[in-house]
């Protein structure tokens, strides 16, 4: 047995670096889980999985202080390795969840650390903290009830998905918003906003899967998709005048008594303040397929000069919606388009109530995409373009409900 103190040479931090680099197995209970914490480890245990350990971590969501980042960030491991998963214990009532158990495998033994060190930058090297390592062997009364332990640990848990990190954070921000007010207002508030009605989306998604029309108009949607990435790939690469560019650009977001190629429903009554912006056009266009391997919010970011108000970039005509038709036409499975429609939608499933569209921040569009993710995979849709469409088609039969509501 070992006693770990963070004060001296060797810290909760090195001795769980040392031990995460020679274990086949990993498991992590702790209360609090921050970006903190989980940096000063995030390169060993890439390494660990790439040479075939098996992570899962289990933690806390009590008071609001596991960062959503951080939970983020794990959840990027789980969809690149198979081997490692995470769970979140969000108690009812009185019960915290507080456990700060880490476990080290190898094929003979478990290393385990025991103490007071959540993962964090604090508990592994600033608070004062102290654990005790203990060798158990696999052969033994200890092994069996620490195993029986962890899988109690995990029933009693949730796997993490896309809805999970989204009502969470909002959450997470209502409380840090909130902090200094009494938490029975805090609360109030968290259980006002977040009650996601899954058996509202469950019924027009019924209505959805059986409407044949919708399902036929989906396909010349998908189809639709496809010209438009043609297009823009003509205006990027060829060397157009301004007439020629505008009828490409017409094709995109519609002339009279033709439909258009995207489908945001004002980006139509702004087309004529974008002629003589065309070679602007093309260099947003340019940057899109620069930007297009980064994430969302990375890529929403670097393209907001072209319509955020004060930029020497923006272009006149241009605004979110026809930034993120661009971005959803190269990747229809990664980018969401942004337009208030499914914004309305969303509010009448209880989500949050988002900016309005032209007011959108990079992390405002961070958030939007990760819900539009969820659905997809909830949904079984193959991309985000399909939950846009069917947010839409929500949409024009509860826009009156969620006005009046107002």
């Amino acid at each position: 047995m070992e006693i770990i103190i963070n004060q001296h040479s060797i810290n909760h931090y090195k001795i769980i670096k040392q031990l995460i680099n020679k274990s086949e197995e990993i498991f992590v209970s702790v209360a609090f889980l921050k970006k903190s914490g989980l940096d000063l480890i995030m390169s060993d245990l890439e390494t660990a999985l790439e040479n075939n350990s098996k992570i899962t971590i289990v933690c806390g969501l009590d008071f609001y202080q596991t960062e959503p980042d951080a939970l983020k960030d794990i959840q990027k491991l789980t969809e690149k390795f198979t081997r490692c998963q995470l769970f979140i214990n969000n108690t009812i009532g009185n019960i915290t969840f507080h456990p700060k158990l880490y476990c080290f495998t190898t094929h003979s033994e478990v290393q385990l650390l025991v103490g007071s060190a959540n993962l964090t930058k604090g508990g592994f090297q600033d608070n004062i903290e102290i654990s005790l390592l203990q060798t158990i062997e696999k052969e033994s009364t200890e092994y069996d009830q620490l195993i029986q332990y962890r899988m109690k640990l995990i029933e009693e848990s949730k796997k993490v998905d896309e809805f999970d990190l989204s009502q969470y954070k909002r959450k997470y921000q209502i409380n840090r918003r909130n902090s200094k007010k009494a938490k029975e207002t805090s609360k109030n508030e968290v259980d006002k906003i977040f009650n996601l009605n899954w058996k509202r989306v469950e019924t027009y998604l019924k209505q959805y899967n059986s409407d044949k029309s919708e399902q036929l108009n989906y396909q010349r949607r998908k189809d639709n998709y496809k010209k438009a990435k043609e297009i823009l790939e003509i205006i990027r690469s060829s060397d157009l005048d301004e007439d020629k560019f505008f009828n490409y650009y017409e094709s995109l977001v519609g002339r009279k008594d033709e439909k258009s190629l995207w489908h945001s429903g004002s980006i139509k009554r702004h087309k004529s303040k974008i002629f003589g912006g065309f070679q602007a056009f093309k260099k947003l266009v340019h940057d899109t397929v620069k930007y297009i391997d980064k994430s969302p919010q990375e890529t929403f970011d670097n393209l907001s000069k072209y319509f955020k108000k004060g930029s020497d970039k923006k272009i006149r005509g241009v605004g979110p919606n026809i930034v993120t038709e661009i971005m959803h036409t190269y990747r229809p499975e990664t980018f969401a388009v942004l337009n208030d429609n499914p914004l309305t939608s969303l509010k009448y499933f209880g989500f949050e109530e988002f900016p309005n569209a032209q007011s959108f921040s990079a992390t405002n569009y961070d958030d939007f995409n990760t819900l539009i993710a969820g659905f997809m995979k909830a949904c079984s849709f193959e991309t985000m373009g399909q939950v846009d469409h069917f947010l839409n088609f929500v949409y024009w039969q509860v826009r009156d409900i969620v006005k009046s509501n107002k």
